[in-house]
C-alpha cells in the first residue's frame, strides 16, 4: 500500500509539475522542464540587444525559442525576464487574428514549483506613460477540448515540491490578452507570475492612417 501511495504522489507531483505551470498555454505549445532550485538563486537576469526587424517573426502564443528570447542566466537564476519591440506601428489591414495589432512580448521563466500551487495564472500589465492608466490581463487561454474535471483528491503537500523548479519560454501578443485601446500611446510593460515581477520594457504603440 505504501508503494502505491508513493506511486500516486510522484504521478501527481509530474502533474503539478507540468500543470500549473502550463495552465494559460493551450496544449502542444509546453516546451517545460524540471530542475532542481538552488539555494541561492538569483533574483534576476540580464539582457540583450535585438534588431528590432526580427520581432516581425516571431511565433506568437508559442513556447518556442526565438531570436529574440531572454538569454537564460543559468540553472541557479529565478526570475521573469521578457524583450519586446521598441515601437509598433498598425493600420488598417493589419490585424493579428481578432487583435489589432500583433505585439509581441518574448519571455523566459524559471520558478520554484511551490510558489505556483494557488493556480493563479501569468497577468501581463501595461501602463500608459501619459495617463498612468493601468491595464492588466490574465493569460488564460480557452481549452479547445475540455473534459470532465478529475475527482477531488487531498492536497498535495507542498513539501514533495521542494527542490523543484520549472522553466519556459513564451511569445504572448501583448493586446490578445490585455484590452488597450487601438490608438497611439507609449507603455511600460512587465509580467507577473508565480509572486515575481518581471523586467519592465517600453514599447510605443504608433497608429497609422
Amino acid at each position: 500500500m505504501a508503494g502505491a501511495s508513493s506511486e500516486r504522489t510522484r504521478r501527481r507531483v509530474a502533474g503539478v509539475a507540468l500543470g500549473l505551470a502550463a495552465l494559460w498555454m493551450a496544449p502542444g505549445y509546453s516546451t517545460e522542464h524540471l530542475s532542481p532550485a538552488s539555494p541561492d538563486a538569483a533574483s534576476s537576469g540580464g539582457s540583450m540587444a535585438i534588431d528590432e526587424r526580427l520581432f516581425s517573426n516571431v511565433p506568437l502564443n508559442t513556447r518556442e525559442p526565438n531570436p529574440c528570447s531572454p538569454q537564460d542566466p543559468g540553472p541557479k537564476w529565478r526570475g521573469i525576464l521578457i524583450q519586446a519591440p521598441k515601437r509598433v506601428a498598425f493600420g488598417r489591414g493589419q490585424q493579428a487574428g481578432e487583435a489589432f495589432a500583433a505585439i509581441p512580448i518574448c519571455g523566459l521563466y524559471t520558478l520554484d514549483l511551490v510558489n505556483l500551487m494557488n493556480g493563479a495564472p501569468m497577468q501581463l500589465i501595461a501602463v500608459d506613460r501619459k495617463t498612468q492608466k493601468m491595464y492588466a490581463g490574465a493569460v488564460v487561454d480557452a481549452d479547445p477540448s475540455p473534459e470532465e474535471p478529475p475527482p477531488d483528491e487531498e492536497p498535495l503537500d507542498p513539501a514533495t515540491l521542494k527542490g523543484l523548479a520549472t522553466s519556459s519560454y513564451f511569445n504572448l501578443n501583448l493586446v490578445s490578452y490585455i484590452g488597450l485601446p487601438a490608438r497611439s500611446a507609449v507603455y511600460d510593460v512587465m509580467v507577473e507570475y508565480g509572486g515575481l515581477q518581471s523586467n519592465k520594457v517600453v514599447i510605443e504603440i504608433i497608429a497609422g492612417p
